[in-house]
């Protein structure tokens, strides 16, 4: 990464600022700021190390994907209360969300709790996010999705009995 001595400046400050407002990082932003100061470019990859890189950035097909699983599961949960439906231990297993694998799945399961926040499927969270399932989950869901697609995907919020039964069975 190259910076321009306009660039190290202005990072130089905003250190500065940040070491006043964060006591407790204080050491660290004076590490970037020597850094930057003497131009030490081989080091400047600590800026941003834990950031992710651009090509771990989650695709737009992976994001509809977890909308899909999201949005179906909603419809599941909505469906089995409107109708109220009783399940058995089996069906009440396969109804509840299990979320995505923190180690195969992280970050589907990364972006699905950034993308519901506080406030989005608040019925699918457990303690306030999306769960880690702790084993994979993508080819249950890709099966789930491929019949709820059938019954009319996310254009159909009404399941009937019958059409619960079947997701809950695929």
């Amino acid at each position: 990464m190259k910076l321009s001595l306009t660039e190290r400046l202005q990072l130089i400050n905003q250190y500065r600022i940040l070491a006043k407002l964060e006591p407790e990082e204080a050491e660290a932003y004076k590490e970037f700021i020597d850094i930057l100061q003497n131009a030490y470019e081989p080091l400047y990859y600590r800026f941003t190390e834990w950031m992710a890189k651009d090509e771990d950035a989650i695709t737009q097909e992976e994001a509809q994907y977890v909308y899909k699983v999201l949005a179906m599961f909603e419809a599941l949960h909505l469906a089995i209360k409107d109708n109220g439906l009783a399940l058995d231990d089996q069906q009440t297993h396969r109804a509840t969300f299990s979320g995505f694998d923190g180690n195969n799945e992280g970050r589907l399961l990364g972006f699905a709790n950034a993308f519901c926040g506080e406030r989005r499927y608040e019925d699918l969270k457990r303690d306030g996010e999306i769960p880690n399932s702790h084993g994979p989950m993508r080819s249950i869901y890709e099966r789930m999705l491929t019949l709820w697609d059938q019954m009319g995907g996310i254009k159909n919020h009404r399941l009937t009995p019958g059409q619960v039964t079947q997701l809950l069975e695929a």
